[in-house]
């Protein structure tokens, strides 16, 4: 049980890093190749993104002297969702939260994607809580793999409070891993 609860952490370790859910060729792995494969991703990520998070550091500093109606609409017209997301890494919960209070809900909830999906989970929770249920709806019918994993990483009072399965697309079964799909199922029978 514990080689596979390890194998299923380095599945997942894969798929946070991509987004992708990895296919049956990865799945098949043994665990040495598969651990193998994850440090050679981490490096090839630590590698491709060397200096850049000195850069995402020194605009979150400098976004605290900007206004937050401009840092909106700055954000929508300039700023890429992945970068933002990268950004929000950077900020504390609450100014993040802040600047997205006032964003689309397709903006915010194509920037949570890119987050690691806890962390996706608190900002979620640190927004106001009408807007909540709007950017769950959303990561559901577009993005339903992280939508669904970061729905499994909210607590469950914040869950409840969203009345999470009506937000759920009718076909959203469709479009899971099965990895997913079983989460799916926990969170519907109360876990």
């Amino acid at each position: 049980m514990a080689k596979e609860s390890s194998k299923a952490a380095l599945l997942a370790h894969l798929e946070s890093q991509s987004h992708i859910v990895p296919g049956a060729q990865i799945e098949a792995l043994d665990d040495h190749t598969l651990q193998a494969v994850v440090d050679y991703v981490d490096k090839a990520l630590e590698h491709e993104r060397a200096g850049m998070d000195g850069l995402f550091q020194s605009m979150s500093q400098t976004m605290k002297y900007i206004p937050r109606f401009l840092l909106q609409s700055l954000a929508q017209k300039f700023i890429e969702p992945p970068v933002a997301a990268r950004i929000t890494t950077h900020l504390t919960l609450k100014q993040a939260a802040g600047i997205a209070s006032g964003l689309p809900a397709d903006y915010v909830a194509e920037s949570a994607v890119y987050l690691d999906v806890d962390f996706a989970a608190e900002f979620l929770t640190a927004l106001p809580p009408k807007q909540r249920p709007t950017i769950m709806r959303v990561l559901l019918e577009v993005y339903p793999e992280d939508g669904i994993a970061i729905l499994g990483a909210l607590e469950k009072k914040a869950r409840t409070a969203m009345k999470w399965q009506t937000l759920l697309p009718v076909d959203i079964e469709e479009a899971l891993s099965p990895r997913r799909l079983a989460l799916l199922k926990q969170l519907a029978s109360g876990g």
